[in-house]
């Protein structure tokens, strides 16, 4: 998401930050053992989600609050190009 919405990281905690970069190693070491990414591997899939517990949740409610932004900033985009009503 950081691509996307540039403020994010500006918006982290220092905790929320850490928590990012620590989800995201472990996300990409997860899919680096997949062979397969077509085939889903339930076994290894609940072992990643129980390794890493609650920093998940906590990672996914993150990426939704940035989502939000970047949306919100392009239907305001939107609005004003359009000069459409939304409601």
């Amino acid at each position: 998401m950081l691509y996307a919405d540039e403020q994010l990281a500006q918006r982290l905690t220092d905790d929320e930050y850490a928590l990012v970069d620590r989800v995201q190693d472990r996300l990409a070491a997860y899919c680096a053992k997949r062979i397969w990414l077509a085939t889903p591997d339930r076994e290894a899939a609940s072992r990643f989600r129980d390794a890493i517990g609650e920093d998940l949740a906590v990672f996914c409610r993150l990426l939704a609050r940035s989502e939000k932004v970047v949306y919100d900033k392009r239907l305001r985009r939107l609005k004003r190009r359009t000069r459409w009503r939304f409601r």
